[in-house]
């Protein structure tokens, strides 16, 4: 009876041991397969390699591992119970385990994501290069505009900044600088601005852009309504609202184009 006694005993040990190994795997599955949802790690040749640590520790030392491993796959809770380790049972385990199997089963498509990564990264920056490179070049080659007469004969012009070049206006031009220098840049670069500018409208636009801020201009005094701004530019331009609309829609069109965006490197040297 005694010999029964103490067999029944050993096989529930032994059950209860292997339960508690069983368990224990799981967390560290577990653990793997959260962490493995970004491609990390496989997570059967962790266990496997986890199983092997493990093998001869009694349950304590067991589970300890288990919490260790799954800690390192950023389980918290498994952080937290190995934070209760007693420093006698941390010493027993087989620590280096942990590192060699995060080592040997790293995920073989993470580490062709990672070198593709890195590769479209360094592709990217190069192409970024290349369009810096060429931009730089581009810009390079365009001369410089040809002097205006802000620059050439300086004492002769006395253009007004803003609202108030706006106003005294009598031409295209007067109204760009105006603009232009609203802005703080200078009497020769604004100059310079607004014939370049001229450049890239034809005469009939230059005009409907000169008539148009004029008229806005009236509305903002409240002698027009701003309802019939685009009818009294027409009547003056002797057109039809529908163009005038037209006329505003080409000079927003232009402002965004290339050419007019490069005003400012030829410009440049009279800033």
């Amino acid at each position: 009876m005694s010999y029964r006694i103490k067999s029944a005993i050993v096989t529930l040990a032994s059950i209860g041991a292997l339960g508690f190994s069983a368990h224990a795997s799981d967390v560290v599955r577990s653990a793997c397969e959260a962490d493995a949802a970004n491609g990390y790690y496989n997570c059967n040749c962790v266990v496997d390699r986890y199983s092997a640590a493990a093998s001869g520790l009694n349950a304590e030392q067991t589970s300890a591992l288990a919490d260790l491993y799954a800690n390192t796959m950023g389980d918290t809770a498994a952080a937290m119970r190995f934070a209760e380790v007693s420093p006698s049972v941390m010493m027993t385990l087989p620590l280096d385990a942990v590192g060699d199997t995060i080592e040997a089963c790293m995920a073989t498509n993470f580490e062709e994501t990672i070198a593709a990564a890195e590769a479209e990264a360094e592709a990217l920056e190069d192409y970024a290069d290349a369009v810096e490179a060429a931009e730089d070049e581009r810009v390079a080659a365009i001369g410089t505009a040809d002097a205006p007469p802000e620059v050439t004969n300086p004492s002769a012009t006395n253009p007004l900044a803003g609202e108030a070049g706006a106003r005294a206006a009598t031409e295209f031009r007067d109204i760009v600088i105006a603009d232009c220098m609203s802005f703080g840049n200078s009497p020769g670069y604004c100059g310079c601005h607004a014939d370049e500018t001229a450049e890239l409208m034809t005469a009939e636009q230059r005009r409907a852009y000169f008539v148009s801020s004029k008229v806005n201009l009236r509305a903002q005094d409240g002698e027009v309504d701003w309802n019939d701004v685009d009818a009294v530019a027409a009547e003056e331009l002797g057109t039809t609202e529908r163009q005038v609309r037209d006329y505003q829609a080409q000079w927003n069109h232009m402002v965004q184009s290339q050419p007019y965006l490069d005003i400012t490197y030829a410009c440049q040297a009279y800033r």
